[in-house]
């Protein structure tokens, strides 16, 4: 068989046509076959060891979601459902998790965007979640607000996947972006490494790399990590400290475009805070009233990037994806992270609304609905029969904002969302 031919063994014996209950596109029979023979082998490698093993039970999942007639399934859904023991040779489809990782990968790196295709950075992610391309293309996904999640991805195999927006293409030359991107994004690594991963100075140079080369794999890959709360991982980047701070005077001295050049000289100062050459540039831009804060000519780098890539009309400076931040400039990552943090919290338990003023308990549940790292969703409150009138929830600048016009924001100390901005008639506890 083509592909991963060690999976190619079920028992017992496959006869006819691959059955499939619906169809998936882009998914061809003999793949889903293979694929899900492999996941029901590996299936039964845990379950065999744990009934309630999670990764077995999602693999079987997997593997029902391509064949749901594949007689490798149907016979561990038979020992599951008659509470009999799972033996892993049973089903005797002889394939490692190295070697189903590698061929998930293959079929996904060959795929056009699709549902189909997250689902398999799904099933890669469970058997190794230290897969570079799945956590930046996961991230990338949720970034635009696509489902992501296993039961999700499953629910919408046979949906059509929404056109991904445009990636949008560097100012500079595509070498010079690359190179400058990937320097600073090996320096925010050492200031994460030494400060951890809440470094401003590690925030703002990790910034500036995905400003000046927006689809920059290794800013996105350490970006990725950050917000998905991943383990940080060592970046393979060949870097010199001395040759990148002396590339920066070379592409100052070349460029023409004033927003780079003043940022060139933001970083020059990281390495000598008295270079003469960059604190004069700036202070003459300042004179001349130019804005020279670093956040803000990210932002104008940003405007000018997006400007000048026809079709990219998703990116920080479109107000559809700010949830209505002023200015239409989406967040930091500084503010995304502590954004995250804050909707984890949010999420992750149920609350009950004291109102003190009419003397009632209402108890809420909150839902995620979008990209995670955006932190904005549904919420829901009930007492007795009836429902609350709060239906939205997101959390801008550290605030959760309810439905437009409620503000609360959490207190440490008490483990309780209390009202900002002084009032004190309700708080979430």
């Amino acid at each position: 068989m083509p592909g991963l031919s060690i999976l190619g063994q079920p028992s017992p014996p496959a006869t006819g046509a691959v059955e499939i209950t619906r169809v998936i596109p882009g998914l061809d029979p003999a793949v889903a076959k293979n694929l899900a023979d492999g996941a029901s082998g590996l299936a039964a490698q845990r379950l065999g060891g744990n009934a309630a093993d999670a990764t077995g039970l999602r693999l079987l999942q997997f593997a029902k979601a391509l064949d749901s007639k594949n007689k490798n399934v149907l016979y561990l859904e038979a020992l599951r459902g008659f509470n009999r023991e799972i033996n892993a040779a049973s089903v005797p489809v002889k394939v490692t998790v190295p070697q189903y990782v590698a061929y998930l990968l293959s079929l996904a790196q060959k795929m056009e965007a699709s549902y189909l295709q997250i689902l398999y950075f799904n099933v890669i992610e469970l058997l190794d979640p230290t897969q570079r391309l799945v956590i930046i293309e996961k991230h990338r996904a949720k970034e635009n607000g696509l489902v992501t999640d296993f039961d999700g991805v499953i629910r919408r195999l046979a949906n059509s996947f929404p056109t991904p927006p445009p990636r949008p293409k560097p100012l500079l030359a595509a070498n010079t972006a690359k190179r400058l991107a990937d320097g600073a994004t090996k320096l925010a690594e050492e200031q994460f490494n030494g400060e951890g991963r809440a470094s401003k100075a590690g925030l703002t140079l990790l910034e500036f790399a995905i400003a000046i080369d927006p689809s920059n794999d290794n800013a996105l890959f350490l970006r990725a990590l950050l917000l998905g709360n991943h383990t940080l991982q060592p970046l393979a980047i060949e870097f010199s400290k001395d040759q990148y701070f002396a590339y920066l005077k070379e592409v100052v001295a070349e460029t023409t475009n004033d927003t780079v050049k003043l940022l060139l000289h933001h970083l020059a100062l990281l390495k000598n805070q008295g270079d003469p050459t960059a604190l004069v540039a700036l202070q003459k831009a300042k004179v001349e009233g130019k804005d020279i804060v670093f956040q803000s000519l990210i932002d104008s780098l940003n405007r000018q990037t997006y400007a000048n890539s026809p079709g990219s009309t998703v990116g920080p400076f479109n107000p559809s994806d700010t949830g209505g931040s002023t200015g239409g400039v989406k967040p930091t990552l500084d503010e995304r992270l502590r954004n995250a943090k804050l909707k984890d919290t949010l999420i992750s338990r149920k609350w009950t609304l004291n109102n003190l003023k009419t003397k009632e308990d209402w108890f809420f549940e909150f839902r995620l609905v979008g990209a995670a790292t955006e932190a904005k969703g549904t919420c829901r409150g009930r007492r007795g029969n009836n429902l609350h009138s709060w239906k939205l929830w997101e959390i801008r600048n550290s605030i959760l904002i309810i439905d437009g016009y409620v503000r609360f924001e959490f207190d440490d100390r008490r483990r309780q969302w209390v009202q900002s901005g002084g009032r004190t008639d309700m708080f979430l506890r």
